[in-house]
C-alpha cells in the first residue's frame, strides 16, 4: 500500500507497507490514533505519543503530533487504501509551506 511516511527531523517520503494494522503499529511505535484530514487522507500516528514523551514531529492546527506518523487513504467505508497522486501531493504541499 502507497502510503507517506513522516518521522521526527525526517522529511515525508512516499513508501509502499502491506496493509495491516500490526504493521502501522510497528511504524509509530505502538497502539494507533487515526485522524481524518481532508480529501479522504487520514493521519496515523501513537495514540500515547505525548504521553510517552516522544519528540514533536510536527505542528497540526493547535496541537502536535509526536512520533513517527504516516498518512493513508480511507477508501470511505473505513478501511485503509493507497494514497493517489493527488492526496500526495496534498500531503507534501502541508510540508513544504
Amino acid at each position: 500500500m502507497k502510503i507517506i511516511l513522516k518521522e521526527v527531523s525526517q522529511e515525508p517520503k512516499v513508501t509502499e507497507v502491506e496493509n495491516n494494522l500490526q504493521v502501522f503499529q510497528t511504524l509509530v511505535g505502538g497502539y494507533i490514533e487515526v485522524v481524518s484530514i481532508d480529501l479522504g487522507v487520514c493521519l496515523v500516528c501513537n495514540e500515547e505519543g505525548k504521553l510517552q514523551g516522544l519528540p514533536v514531529n510536527f505542528g497540526l492546527g493547535h496541537d502536535t503530533i509526536n512520533g513517527t506518523a504516516i498518512f493513508v487513504a480511507d477508501n470511505g467505508k473505513g478501511d485503509f487504501t493507497d494514497l493517489t497522486d493527488e492526496q500526495i501531493d496534498f500531503v507534501m504541499s502541508a510540508f513544504n509551506n
